[in-house]
């Protein structure tokens, strides 16, 4: 092989690597491929075509910006991962939930690894994260394989599940029956336990009969009474439901805040103080996890906001003082 050749092979190497790692300009990724001589434009042209027609490398330059970005890697797999590989790629994804520390960084790293994998490995990816079965050894619950192996049906199939469903909100933890679209299924690592977040259209019970939901719970998947469960002929509609936005607002110390603020909620603004404390305003859909997510920090934490998550986190905090308050 001729020089000239390995030149033009190390300079398209050079732009694809840089273009991984997010937008250029072209003043870049000419430095970055150490273009050189004469017609460097041409050069460059050239290689960007090189990399679309050979291996449908798709990137795209943007004139508003003036930038070019990496939207495709075609045919070029930079990774041929083992399935261990790919199954701890899953289990991560599956266990840092919006709720754990740092869970959008851990969500962009596998989406970066989800672009490097070939299209068979992405293939496999896709259908192993469907499978529940992964996760059932981890959850410290006794649930019968029968469980996971319905779920796991429902799920993949896209078709409504009814089941009879013990809660620990009920103070006799009366059987209650759901009839839910299952989707993203999950294991909390805080909590143990796997859960399973599903939209649920209506319960029944003695006490107050058939009542519509019409809202996303997430399901302990140990207090599912296993042999309830019924996948129902009704598939799920292609339309996604919007979820409720709540709106979260809460003040950290010094102590927690001045080394960092971890990641809990999406699109978080966090607001500085001289003091080294911090306010952090952000949005969820799931008032139980954000108000049991933030009394992790205990006395350093401060909820300030909204309305709702206010008052969940106030009922939560009152009922555990009530539990000392007899005590001298």
């Amino acid at each position: 092989m001729r020089s000239s050749q390995w030149d033009v092979i190390y300079r398209c190497l050079h732009v694809l690597a840089h273009l991984q790692r997010g937008p250029a300009t072209k003043k870049e990724l000419l430095k970055s491929g150490k273009y050189s001589g004469q017609d460097i434009d041409k050069q460059f042209e050239g290689d960007l075509r090189r990399l679309r027609e050979h291996f449908q490398v798709e990137i795209r330059f943007n004139r508003h910006d003036k930038m070019y970005q990496l939207y495709d890697l075609g045919t070029l797999p930079f990774f041929d991962l083992p399935p261990k590989a790919l199954e701890g790629m899953n289990f991560l994804v599956k266990t840092f939930t919006p709720a754990s520390p740092h869970y959008r960084q851990v969500r962009d790293l596998f989406d970066i690894l989800k672009l490097r994998l070939s299209q068979e490995q992405l293939a496999k990816l896709e259908r192993d994260s469907l499978s529940v079965l992964d996760l059932r050894q981890v959850d410290s619950d006794t649930i019968p394989d029968s469980v996971f192996e319905k779920l796991e049906r429902a799920y993949r199939e896209q078709r409504k599940v009814e089941f009879e469903y013990r809660s620990p909100q009920r103070d006799d933890e009366s059987i209650v029956r759901h009839v839910v679209q299952p989707a993203t299924p999950r294991f909390d690592a805080m909590r143990g336990h796997y859960y399973m977040r599903a939209f649920c259209e209506e319960t029944y019970s003695k006490q107050y009969g058939p009542r519509l939901q019409d809202k996303y719970i997430y399901y302990r998947v140990g207090r599912i009474v296993p042999e309830s469960i019924q996948i129902l002929p009704n598939r799920i509609p292609t339309l996604s439901r919007r979820t409720n936005q709540y709106e979260v607002v809460y003040w950290l110390a010094p102590r927690i805040a001045r080394y960092g603020v971890s990641e809990r909620f999406d699109d978080m603004r966090v607001e500085q103080h001289d003091d080294g404390s911090a306010t952090i305003h952000a949005m969820t859909d799931d008032l139980f996890t954000a108000a049991r997510s933030l009394l992790y920090y205990g006395p350093n934490c401060r909820v300030l906001g909204g309305d709702a998550l206010l008052a969940e986190f106030k009922d939560l905090v009152f009922s555990m003082a009530e539990q000392y308050s007899d005590e001298s």
